[in-house]
């Protein structure tokens, strides 16, 4: 299978800009051959803070946590359609990433784009509610975005599982800093590119690297 008409340009996505990461190279290994078909600089923990805070001046001066439901349904059902669009394409990648047979490969791109049509169809009917009053008030039941969600995908089904975490993320109003998985981030990336082709540049960011101590500790202190 070849590389030539998949794009595996070294580069990560933060704040709505392409750039090279700053951390360590990462070698992608096609499992049919165990050779080496692309490779790629991991993000570091400052690229992490700049998709951070880049994230978070989106959500706050671009309108898009602001926007009704039913605005960023569009969106999302965009993106969907994009997806089935570029299905070969992605079926293809992961194959090449992970192993999978392309018939299971263009079923875990179908499942995502489902998963994004899914969750624009229930924000499109998503409703405020009234409670029970337990005194002479009225209790009332609303949704606001978060901020910045911090995604991690693992490497089995990355296009399905990033759906699932990006797409309701997106719809809730929030921006999405996703960490691919090291062994295979290349259809994460994809899903970014096709994601820039449904909504403004800077709501998401995916920051693939190599694993470091006490990681954890700069997933808690991040907002």
């Amino acid at each position: 299978m070849s590389t030539d008409s998949l794009d595996t340009r070294d580069e990560i996505y933060v704040g709505g800009v392409w750039t090279r990461g700053g951390g360590a190279l990462i070698e992608s290994v096609n499992p049919a051959t165990s050779e080496v078909f692309a490779t790629l600089h991991g993000a570091t923990t400052t690229d992490v803070d700049a998709a951070v805070a880049a994230g978070l001046k989106a959500v706050e001066e671009s309108g898009w946590a602001k926007m009704l439901p039913h605005e960023r349904a569009a969106v999302l059902h965009r993106i969907s359609s994009a997806i089935e669009i570029n299905a070969d394409r992605i079926a293809e990648l992961q194959t090449l990433d992970t192993g999978k047979t392309l018939v299971e490969t263009k079923a875990l791109a179908m499942s995502a784009a489902a998963t994004f049509r899914f969750t624009a169809a229930a924000l499109e009917t998503m409703e405020n509610a009234l409670t029970s009053p337990r005194g002479n008030y009225l209790s009332m039941s609303t949704y606001e975005p978060i901020g910045v969600v911090g995604a991690i995908t693992p490497w089995n089904s990355p296009i399905a599982s990033d759906a699932q975490k990006v797409a309701p993320a997106l719809a809730a109003g929030n921006a999405v800093v996703v960490k691919p998985p090291v062994w295979a981030p290349w259809v994460s990336l994809l899903l970014a590119r096709i994601c820039e082709e449904g909504r403004p540049p800077g709501r998401s960011a995916l920051c693939p690297s190599r694993p470091r101590p006490r990681r954890g500790r700069r997933d808690r202190a991040t907002p």
